[in-house]
């Protein structure tokens, strides 16, 4: 068995609790909270008796081969050097830092260290990822236009100057760090690195963080790929890949759903691919993690962990686009 921990009680760790009970390797042994109240609630709503509660980093050490980091976006780099410098393997949300020397700083630990290093990103392990990049194989894009928009839960509060959570300045930097993420991580894995950012656009709130992003990039193919994305308005349009003669459409870019080929040129009719069977989004991206860690496949790790930080870097420079 596999012993986890995890840092966060938020909704993204209720998610991860609920894959971890589908994956028989990993036991889940160490909860981490500042407040050992509010982990106690955590457990108790998950029904958790028997994992331990922490308030202390430290005592990760030699109770878990794993840690899950689901703190604040500002956090991650610090809590996760912490783990790595004391031997234990990370998988920490998205994004994996705000900079690219934390990133490079992170790497170069897990790599020292002889430990792995995940950026926990599902949308580049769920089944109709694949499906996608099988598509490419045999039809060549001719533009792309990924659409990020999402409503945000405390719009009301920012509308009374209230800037908690992920629109913090220093614990979440707005949609940058918290939407853009998957968009431009998304075209990178499925289109290749980037050569040039031809656009930006950033919606600022009055505290200076970002609630809306257009950008526009160029990969090294020469192929275009628009993206939009924000916190303060939901899509309904759905994020499109042109073909000569096809058009490849999906919905909640994050799970990549309702992902269908249309044939306009030929009257043909659509062909529509089965979304994921299993509920739990996160439970492809664990389970790829755990093989790449059984086999000791360190390339595998470089390989995901870099196009983590080549995506890092397009958002580090639109961040700081004013």
């Amino acid at each position: 068995m596999i012993k986890f921990g995890s840092i966060g009680t938020n909704f993204i760790v209720d998610e991860f609790v609920q894959t971890i009970k589908t994956i028989k390797e990993i036991d889940y042994a160490v909860c981490y909270s500042r407040k050992e109240e509010t982990a106690n609630e955590f457990l108790k709503k998950n029904n958790l008796t028997t994992v331990q509660i922490i308030t202390n980093l430290n005592d990760f050490v030699g109770k878990v081969d794993f840690v899950y980091v689901a703190s604040p976006n500002g956090l991650h780099f610090e809590q996760s050097k912490f783990l790595l410098e004391n031997k234990i393997n990370v998988i920490v949300e998205k994004p994996l830092t705000f900079t690219v020397a934390q990133a490079l700083e992170l790497k170069k630990l897990a790599n020292e260290n002889n430990v792995f290093l995940f950026e926990a990103f599902k949308t580049k392990f769920v089944p109709n990822f694949f499906q996608i990049k099988k598509i490419l194989e045999s039809e060549i894009p001719n533009k792309v236009h990924f659409s990020m928009n999402q409503y945000s839960s405390r719009m009301n509060d920012t509308q009374k100057g209230i800037f908690n959570s992920v629109f913090d300045a220093e614990l979440g930097k707005g949609s940058t760090y918290d939407m853009l993420i998957y968009p431009v991580e998304l075209a990178i894995a499925l289109f290749g690195k980037v050569k040039k950012i031809d656009y930006i656009y950033n919606q600022r709130l009055a505290n200076g963080v970002a609630i809306s992003n257009i950008v526009v990039l160029i990969h090294e193919s020469g192929l275009v790929t628009t993206i939009d994305c924000s916190k303060n308005s939901h899509d309904i349009a759905p994020s499109q890949i042109f073909f000569d003669k096809k058009t490849l459409v999906f919905d909640r870019l994050t799970r990549i759903e309702n992902l269908t080929l249309h044939n306009y040129i030929l009257r043909m009719g659509p062909i529509k691919f089965p979304d994921s069977e299993i509920n739990s989004h996160m439970y492809y991206e664990f389970v790829e993690f755990l093989k790449i860690f059984n086999e000791k496949n360190v390339i595998e790790m470089n390989r995901i962990l870099d196009e983590a930080i080549d995506a890092i870097q397009i958002l580090e420079t639109v961040e700081n686009q004013k």
